[in-house]
């Protein structure tokens, strides 16, 4: 009886006739983040809670108050929930309600439970002002508010000429024709109405390292999501690495995801990151080529070994004194006993 009450209830939200409640889950905790509603420039800020600080987390677009019927400012926080909710004549899912008549929700549809039916202009609107009241999101900003920001998560709304932090993403494209079609952030449209994109991985490393060199796998390697400007890095995962050595001509797959860098030849590496608030899994593999070892330098020559020297033998006459032989047989030839001396027949006799 109770739970047909509830399913019945009427309540005046946005200016709508509200019924065919049906409360949700959650499982975060009240304390992990804090959603800040920026309804000038109509963007959600997520901060989270990280060893004490609260850090900018996730930007998402949204559609607040129009002038008429504005959003409230201040603080408050994350109260019940529903999985779809119908107003007079349209409806949205994934709501969260943050104070009183006022909600987090998905764009809106024009009937209720059918995820073919959002409202193409409604949608089109995300990231100015167009609610009555209630902060409008895509699909899936609104299902993350929805599964990870449990009762008591805290929620400001205020003005600022500055998105936040993170900026203003970009809205994802509608695609198709017509007044309605599916939300393309939209997680259960199938490839031609889902248009998220998955994160951008990013690889900043030499593609060529000597033998022997320090290699960490995941070093250099980040992700990010456009869409909501969110640091995915954590989430990159190494899901396989292939070799192939010199003169081999095929890659073998590498059991233990590692490179070793004295083990010469090429290797590939791909690259997985995954949210799924956030995209469908990204892929990319990085080409990686470690050198060969290289060759031992030549020993030089030592100059003082005598086994490095060639015969140095001079085979040249010998240029020592010459000797010289007595003329006149006496053995004397210092000239001691004046027989040897030459008179110079220039110097005049008796000088």
């Amino acid at each position: 009886m109770k739970r047909k009450i509830i399913s019945i209830l009427t309540v005046l939200i946005m200016g709508f006739t509200v019924f065919a409640i049906t409360p949700g889950k959650t499982s975060a905790a009240s304390d992990t983040y804090w959603l800040k509603v920026n309804v000038q420039r109509n963007v959600v800020n997520v901060y989270k809670l990280k060893n004490g600080d609260w850090e900018p987390y996730r930007v998402m677009l949204c559609s607040c108050g129009k002038s008429e019927t504005p959003t409230p400012i201040g603080t408050y926080s994350v109260k019940k929930k529903w999985r779809w909710v119908q107003f007079k004549s349209v409806a949205g899912q994934y709501v969260t309600q943050f104070n009183g008549n006022y909600l987090f929700h998905s764009d809106i549809y024009s009937k209720y439970g059918v995820n073919s039916s959002c409202i193409r202009s409604a949608y089109n609107k995300l990231g100015s002002v167009a609610s009555h009241g209630c902060v409008r999101m895509a699909v899936m900003d609104a299902k993350w508010v929805y599964e990870n920001c449990s009762w008591g998560t805290k929620v400001t709304t205020y003005k600022s000429s500055k998105a936040g932090p993170l900026g203003k993403p970009k809205r994802v494209k509608m695609a198709g024709s017509g007044s309605t079609g599916w939300d393309p952030t939209d997680p259960q449209g199938d490839s031609k109405h889902f248009k998220l994109k998955g994160p951008t991985i990013k690889i900043k490393k030499k593609d060529t390292i000597k033998y022997g060199a320090k290699f960490k796998i995941k070093k250099g390697v980040t992700a990010k999501s456009k869409y909501t400007r969110q640091n995915l890095t954590s989430k990159v995962k190494v899901a396989k690495v292939m070799y192939k050595a010199e003169g081999a001509e095929k890659f073998v797959k590498l059991e233990k995801k590692k490179i070793n860098t004295k083990k010469p030849g090429k290797y590939r590496i791909k690259y997985t990151c995954y949210d799924k608030y956030c995209g469908p899994k990204k892929v990319k593999t990085f080409k990686l080529t470690v050198l060969p070892q290289p060759e031992p330098p030549t020993e030089p020559t030592d100059p003082t070994d005598p086994t490095d020297q060639t015969d140095q033998t001079d085979t040249s006459e010998t240029t020592g004194p010459v000797e010289t032989t007595d003329p006149t047989g006496s053995g004397d030839l210092d000239g001691t006993d004046g027989s040897d001396v030459v008179t110079d027949p220039t110097e005049p006799a008796g000088m």
